[in-house]
């Protein structure tokens, strides 16, 4: 038995196809190179960094290139000889050449079947792993954190999705539309009770930059160099805020650096890595998200704010922490203040902290900040031997409301500017609230419990020394 014209022309194609996917993978370099990346545990990946395989680690990059080797030395002359044999009538080499053309487009075809990471025990697969895989992998995704499953998602859309360290993917297939990223930067802004639409914007970009009127954003220097190397508005989306200084958790400790929102991420730049394929990372979206939307439903994610809640029967987390946010802090004869500044850069609030003596307890209220700098304080009287009158939005505050004047009298030192991390929370009825602020500068914590309480009993707080 010969093999047809057909099968001849078959077997050729596959080699073709083999021989320049092998190509590609093997001879397509660019100018990149191996370099170390520190994962969330304090694991340090090397990453292959050159060419078809860059994003990959260097194990399976290495592993990768030795397949393409192999498929050009040895899968397609066999191909080529097998064809050879079954055409000139044997069946030995007919069966070897079935062995050979299903072999041959096997790296191809894996890559939609699951991958699996130790590391954190998830795996990736189909259309979700092809997607990981073609827009930068590990450094850009992060490791898998769930499996994949359906959810919905602002709302509305449900389909299956998959939680990344550094994202979350949406395979919208069955729409036509394939993977897409999620909404994250969106997602974190509006955890953090900033909404996007709240902030301050622009009217046009300097020189050298790029404005986005559909937000009123500009995108410059780094941020736009890796908005534009890294997949541009699929990927990231329109800006959501402008570069703003901002303190996240990495670990156990807290970075302190220039940040930008985007419509699905939030770039970070780390001037100290100049040079290196870490100057812009993007933030761990994923895993804060997805550990806040555990915390939404009531399932407890340990933090220092979220344990001292978890203490007091709030088991379910009403925001995202702010971390280092400004605050004030001036103590009075018989309580405190506590300004906190408006996650969207508004005005801030002000907390009044003070002793109740027919409740017998330390009870809080809050205020809107009301102080224009530059508007004359009213006249506050003269304060006895060793008190003063507070100053700024405390100041205004405590001259126009007589109830605050009376409850905290004189202040007893200067009003003190600090940097403190705050987060709101509910007990699972989600009426009983609590916010938690602290103050490292006063090694104080300030526990404000909300109600509804019954009409004698006022929202009271507790101070807690660190």
């Amino acid at each position: 038995m010969k093999l047809s014209k057909a099968g001849v022309w078959l077997s050729a194609l596959i080699a073709v196809l083999a021989l320049v996917a092998a190509s590609i993978g093997l001879f397509w370099q660019d100018a990149g190179s191996p370099f170390s990346f520190t994962t969330l545990r304090g694991e340090t990946v090397q990453i292959y960094g050159q060419g078809l395989y860059r994003y990959e680690t260097l194990r399976d990059g290495s592993g990768f290139k030795g397949g393409d080797v192999f498929i050009l030395v040895v899968g397609i002359p066999l191909l080529m000889l097998f064809t050879l044999l079954y055409r000139r009538g044997s069946l030995r080499g007919g069966l070897l050449l079935l062995a050979v053309s299903t072999l041959l487009p096997f790296p191809v075809a894996a890559a939609s079947g699951p991958r699996c990471f130790p590391e954190t025990g998830e795996c990736i697969s189909g259309a979700i792993r092809a997607y990981w895989e073609r827009y930068g992998g590990l450094r850009v995704f992060g490791y898998p954190i769930s499996g994949v499953f359906d959810d919905q998602i602002e709302g509305s859309w449900i389909g299956p999705v998959q939680w990344f360290e550094r994202d979350r993917l949406e395979d919208h297939s069955a729409e036509g539309l394939g993977v897409l990223a999620g909404r994250l930067g969106a997602s974190m802004l509006e955890a953090q009770e900033r909404r996007w639409e709240d902030l301050p914007r622009v009217d046009q970009a300097p020189v050298g930059c790029r404005y986005f009127p559909q937000t009123g954003h500009s995108l410059c220097g780094a941020f736009l160099r890796s908005w534009l190397a890294d997949g541009g508005l699929r990927r990231f989306g329109y800006p959501l805020t402008e570069p703003i200084e901002e303190s996240l958790m990495v670990g156990s400790s807290v970075w302190t650096g220039t940040v930008q929102y985007f419509e699905r991420r939030r770039m970070e730049e780390h001037p100290e890595l100049a040079g290196t394929p870490y100057a812009v990372l993007f933030g761990l979206l994923g895993r804060d998200i997805f550990a806040y939307a555990k915390a939404l439903k009531c399932a407890h994610v340990s933090s220092p704010l979220a344990d001292l809640a978890g203490e007091r029967g709030y088991g379910c987390a009403a925001s995202l922490p702010r971390l280092r946010v400004p605050i004030a802090v001036q103590p009075f004869e018989r309580g405190q203040m506590i300004w906190l500044s408006h996650p969207a850069g508004k005005p801030g609030t002000i907390y009044v902290v003070f002793h109740e003596p027919s409740a017998n307890a330390l009870v809080w209220q809050s205020y809107p900040d009301a102080w224009q700098a530059g508007v004359p304080l009213p006249d506050q009287g003269t304060p006895p031997p060793g008190r003063s009158a507070p100053v700024h939005g405390f100041g205004l505050l405590w001259a126009t409301n007589g109830a605050v004047r009376n409850a905290l009298g004189w202040a007893t030192a200067p009003e003190q500017a600090d940097r403190g991390d705050t987060q709101r929370f509910h007990v699972n009825s989600g009426v009983n609230g609590l916010t938690i602020i602290t103050s490292p500068g006063t090694r104080r914590q300030y526990l404000l419990h909300e109600g509804p309480f019954p009409p004698d009993r006022k929202d009271t707080a507790e101070v807690i020394a660190t």
